[in-house]
C-alpha cells in the first residue's frame, strides 16, 4: 500500500496542529518545501520500513502522533506503539488514531492494535524488548548529553530490535536559513553536522552489532547542494551474526510505562482460502489493467495479446507479506485454474481487444499437458485510499 496522495500533496493543511515539534517555524519561514518537509520525513520513514516487513513497531517521542497515523497504513504492522514522556498530548492524540469509516468498509488483512505508552524512553519496558523496528524522529537532538549517552545502551544493548530509524536536522544546512540564530528550535540541545552524525551512529554500530545506511529529506537549492539534505537520516540493521539475546547494561524495570490508551482495528473474516484470495485478488487486477493499461504493466506480445507482469500485480497485491514469495505461489495458482501464463512465468496472457469481446482471461490452450477449463473468478480487492488530518507547519 502506498501513502495516500492526500498526505504528500502540499496543499492540504490543518489548523489541527501547533506543535511544539515544529522545528524553527518562524527562522525557516522563508523556505518552502514541497511536499512539506514533515511529510517528506513520514513518507521516507514509511518506505523504508513498508521493505522490512516489520510486524512490531515503536515510534519513541511519537509527540502528537503524527507518525503513528501514517504508520497504522503498513500491511504487514499488527502492533504499533507511541510512546512519548508528555501525558496530556498523548491523551489528546488517542481518538485520532482510531479507525476510519474507510477500515470498516475494506478491514485489514492482518490485525492491528495501536497503544499509547507515557514513559521515559531512557528507561526499559521488558515489553518492548525484541520488538521489530524503532523509530525516532527528531527525537535525538532534544536529548542532553548525559541521556544522548545513555540511549544507545537501552535502544540497541537491551531492546535490540531488527531495524533503528532517527532522523535529525542536518546543521550544515543551517546556513539557508537567513533569520536563524542558533539552533532550529529552542529545545535543540545540539545539531549535528553530516560528519558529526554518522561518526556517532557509526560508532554505535560497532558497539552494537548494526550496520548503518545514510540518507536524508529535504533538497537543498541546486546551486547549495555541498550542504547535504536539510534532514538527515540513519537507519540502522540488525547484522545476523550479532547476539539473539539482549546485551546486559542495565536492570530492566518490568514494566515502567503506563498505558494511555489502545485502540484495535477491525480485520478481515476469513471464510476463503488463502489460494482463493490470491486468485480473486489478481483477476480483479489483471482486469482493471486490461480495461486501463499502463505502458509498463500491460503491453501487447508479438500475437497481439496482452500480458501483464505478475511482479506488477505483486506491487498491487495487499496478500504479498502473507507469502513467502508472491510471484512463484501466484503463478502456481494461477496456472491451476486454467489462466495462460508465458513460458518464461513473469507474465500472465489474455487476449487482445480484437480477439475477444468478453471478460474472461483464462485460457483454452492446455497448460503443463491437462486441458483446462475457463474461470470467470472476479475480486473486490481493491485497495483504499486513506484520508489524514495533516499539519499546519513546514518543517
Amino acid at each position: 500500500m502506498n501513502l495516500p496522495e492526500a498526505f504528500m500533496s502540499s496543499d492540504c493543511e490543518s489548523s489541527d496542529f501547533n506543535s511544539a515539534e515544529n522545528d524553527g517555524r518562524d527562522a525557516e519561514s522563508d523556505i518552502k518545501f514541497t511536499p512539506p518537509l514533515f511529510r517528506q520525513r513520514y513518507a521516507r520513514v514509511f518506505e523504508i520500513l513498508m521493505t522490512e516487513d516489520a510486524t512490531s513497531v515503536a515510534d519513541f517521542g511519537c509527540s502528537e502522533c503524527q507518525a503513528l497515523r501514517i504508520l497504522r497504513n503498513l500491511t504487514s504492522v499488527e502492533l504499533l506503539c507511541g510512546v512519548d514522556i508528555d501525558r496530556s498530548v498523548l491523551e489528546n492524540r488517542i481518538q485520532g488514531l482510531q479507525p476510519l469509516i474507510t477500515d470498516y468498509v475494506c478491514p485489514r488483512l492482518r490485525p492491528l492494535k495501536i497503544q499509547l505508552f507515557h514513559g521515559d524512553i531512557l528507561k526499559i519496558d521488558q515489553r518492548f524488548i525484541g520488538i521489530d523496528a524503532v523509530t525516532m524522529i527528531e527525537v535525538i537532538e532534544h536529548l542532553n548529553s548525559e541521556d544522548l549517552e545513555k540511549l544507545p545502551g537501552v535502544l540497541f544493548g537491551q531492546l535490540h530490535p531488527k531495524i533503528v530509524i532517527f532522523t535529525t536536522p542536518n546543521a550544515e544546512f543551517n546556513v539557508l536559513f537567513p533569520n536563524l540564530l542558533g539552533f532550529r528550535h529552542p529545545d535543540h540541545k545540539f545539531e549535528w553536522t553530516r560528519l558529526q552524525f554518522s561518526s556517532w551512529c557509526d560508532q554505535v554500530g560497532r558497539q552494537y552489532g548494526y550496520s548503518v545506511e545514510y540518507g536524508g529529506v529535504g533538497d537543498p537549492p541546486e546551486d547549495k547542494v555541498s550542504v547535504g539534505f536539510c534532514s538527515q537520516i540513519a537507519v540502522f540493521r540488525r547484522s545476523e551474526n550479532r547476539p539473539s539475546e539482549p546485551l546486559a547494561t542495565q536492570s530492566v524495570d518490568c514494566e515502567p510505562y503506563r498505558l494511555i490508551g489502545e485502540v484495535l482495528y477491525p480485520t478481515f473474516l476469513k471464510t476463503t482460502t488463502l489460494e482463493e484470495d490470491l486468485l480473486y485478488e489478481a483477476v480483479y487486477f489483471v482486469n482493471l489493467l486490461r480495461r486501463n493499461p499502463k505502458d509498463d504493466a500491460s503491453e501487447p506480445n508479438e500475437h497481439g495479446s496482452r500480458v501483464v507482469r505478475l511482479e506488477e500485480l505483486k506491487s498491487y497485491s495487499r496478500l504479498q507479506h502473507t507469502v513467502e514469495d508472491y510471484v512463484v505461489k501466484l503463478r502456481e495458482v494461477m496456472r491451476n485454474s486454467g489462466y495462460c501464463i508465458s513460458e518464461d512465468g513473469q507474465t500472465v496472457i489474455f487476449p487482445g481487444d480484437d480477439e475477444k469481446e468478453d471478460d474472461d482471461i483464462s485460457c483454452d490452450a492446455e497448460v503443463d499437458g491437462d486441458s483446462t477449463d475457463r474461470s470467470n473468478a472476479s475480486a473486490d480487492g481493491v485497495i483504499p485510499a486513506v484520508s489524514e488530518e495533516e499539519e499546519n507547519w513546514d518543517l
